[in-house]
């Protein structure tokens, strides 16, 4: 009798922790599968994607066979209507003024003025987000990014979480502008396009209210993302602006040329000037982490990115922070192996005195004749998780 119910029992038991695997399984499968690029990382969010008709088809189809496939709440914007592929591109500059002149301002002297495209690019940014919002009036946040630009939507949607969409503000990678409405040019952040801008509904709907007399009052500023900021800021409409977004939103692609500020426990939200190579980089990182249900940090990516190697960057040095020990090292390439020897040390720099700095961290390179610097990317972790 007591052999029969203990036989019972365990078969209970047995039940039990059976059904909570299986649950636990689906869970985990649901979360990778049934989450990753389809509509629950979208539920809330509309994009819009500014393109050209010169580099439309080049850069869209990486676009939409990595974290924007099977996307339902998103519109590529152009300068006019087109297709690439199955991809419908919505020309924007049409009839957007009467005299249809779209000639803009000069750009500030510090700023390379390498293709004429930017001219058409910036009257595309307003009329863009009018669009968005006329296709998608229900979502909660409204993003725009270049066509060169990965969004890694689990950031982002974890940081949505801790902002409300019903007040008016907007953020990304917050920036002083020159040029345009000189005035306040010392005093105006704007929010970088390429490294993506997001305006909650409450702010989108203040601007799609004042649309009619904001796209003609700067239709001669030089930037499309200058003049976004400028509607808004006579709405009284500002950036946020907290250090993480240097990290969040970057406005170029992983390595030791960007702004990575100084913490690798950040989750990066956006990249930009990708090619498609760095997509397909990107979305493996992130199609790998979201199997494990991990959000990719700027050390997962540093690490892991296929573009950031050992090189040796010539005439550059880092920031002088972050110090874990100086020593003598003859060439770069020894310093370099110093660095490796210490699984702290992350970057390192060699100046002309000969003295190796090993680092623990690092922000940005900067310009600094005959001295050397370069990076580990395998030593890059985040040590808080």
């Amino acid at each position: 009798m007591l052999s029969r119910r203990l036989l019972v029992l365990f078969f209970a038991v047995l039940s039990i922790y059976g059904l909570s695997l299986i649950f636990s399984i689906y869970g985990a499968f649901s979360w990778q599968n049934n989450d990753f690029q389809t509509s629950n990382r979208w539920k809330n969010v509309a994009v819009a994607i500014k393109t050209g008709k010169q580099v439309a088809a080049d850069r869209i189809p990486i676009l939409t066979e990595t974290f924007l496939k099977n996307a339902p709440s998103i519109i590529f914007i152009g300068d006019k209507d087109m297709k690439v592929g199955n991809t419908k591109v919505v020309g924007v500059l049409e009839n957007l003024y009467e005299d249809n002149d779209l000639s803009v301002g000069s750009r500030p002297k510090n700023l390379v003025d390498e293709k004429q495209g930017w001219r058409e690019d910036a009257h595309k940014n307003l009329p863009g987000f009018k669009l968005l919002y006329d296709q998608f009036p229900d979502k909660s946040w409204y993003v725009m990014i270049d066509d060169d630009t990965y969004i890694l939507m689990d950031a982002l949607q974890q940081k949505l979480k801790h902002f409300n969409p019903n007040e008016p503000y907007f953020f990304g990678n917050y920036m002083h502008f020159s040029g345009c409405d000189d005035a306040l040019s010392n005093e105006l952040y704007f929010g970088h396009g390429g490294s993506g801008v997001v305006l909650p509904k409450a702010a989108m709907k203040m601007l799609i209210s004042s649309m009619s007399s904001c796209i003609p009052k700067y239709r001669k500023c030089w930037a499309g993302d200058v003049r976004v900021a400028l509607c808004l800021r006579d709405l009284n409409i500002f950036i946020e602006r907290d250090d993480n977004t240097l990290g969040e939103f970057n406005n170029d692609i992983p390595g030791p040329n960007m702004v990575w500020g100084m913490n690798p426990c950040l989750h990066p939200i956006t990249f930009h000037k990708l090619l498609p190579r760095h997509m397909q980089s990107l979305h493996k990182i992130e199609t790998e982490l979201h199997q494990k249900q991990k959000i990719p940090t700027l050390a997962d990516v540093i690490s892991r990115f296929d573009s950031i190697t050992e090189t040796i960057e010539i005439d550059k040095s880092w920031l002088d922070e972050d110090t874990l020990e100086t020593l003598k090292s003859k060439t770069p390439e020894e310093c370099k192996n110093l660095c490796k020897r210490f699984p702290r040390c992350s970057a390192w720099m060699l100046d002309e005195a000969k003295t190796c700095t090993l680092k623990g961290s690092f922000s940005r390179l900067l310009e600094f004749s005959k001295r050397y610097a370069g990076i580990v990317p395998s030593h890059v972790v985040c040590r808080s998780t």
